[in-house]
């Protein structure tokens, strides 16, 4: 039937394109260790890519911020972040565990680690409707990567502090 070769389709176009992310997976630096990380901490997914000149701007800002903590990350050549952030979103649907393990490997110097693990709690701080700074997956990556958020912070010279909404009781 019809649904049975849609199905085997499917499955053959995903086999495909695992196939062609494959060299991916293990490639990269910074902007690509950052992006998983957003992505793996974001909620729904396609959230990410709808905002991710949003985000991108936030990142270039962070990084502007902490320049002077990590010396040269890249290149001269700006980062198209919402680029890295659709390339790296296929990478992490496709193959998430491998994607998320192979982070430490794309920043190997614990001093980016630790403001790559800052930098995406910064932006989820401020786009909380993202997805959650405190999350299981934020803090697998921040053991994954060996660094402390709360120590990275401190030494970067961030706040640490959570965005609060007040809730008020109104007796009816």
């Amino acid at each position: 039937p019809a649904e049975v070769a849609a199905r085997a389709r499917a499955a053959a176009d995903v086999e495909a394109a695992r196939r062609q992310i494959e060299p991916l997976i293990h490639a990269g630096g910074f902007p690509e260790a950052l992006a998983r990380i957003l992505i793996g901490a974001v909620r729904a997914r396609g959230s990410i890519e709808r905002r991710s000149g949003h985000i991108g701007k936030h990142v270039r800002a962070y990084l502007k911020e902490h320049r002077n903590q990590i010396g040269s990350l890249v290149g001269a050549e700006p980062i198209d972040f919402p680029a890295v952030l659709k390339a790296q979103a296929r990478i992490v649907m496709l193959e998430p565990e491998r994607a998320i393990e192979a982070i430490p490997a794309l920043i190997p110097r614990h001093e980016q680690r630790e403001l790559a693990v800052v930098i995406a709690a910064k932006v989820l701080m401020l786009e909380p409707e993202l997805g959650d700074a405190d999350s299981k997956f934020a803090r697998r990556t921040q053991e994954l990567l060996g660094v402390d958020f709360n120590a990275a912070a401190k030494k970067l010279g961030v706040a640490t502090h959570r965005r609060v909404e007040h809730k008020t009781d109104h007796a009816a």
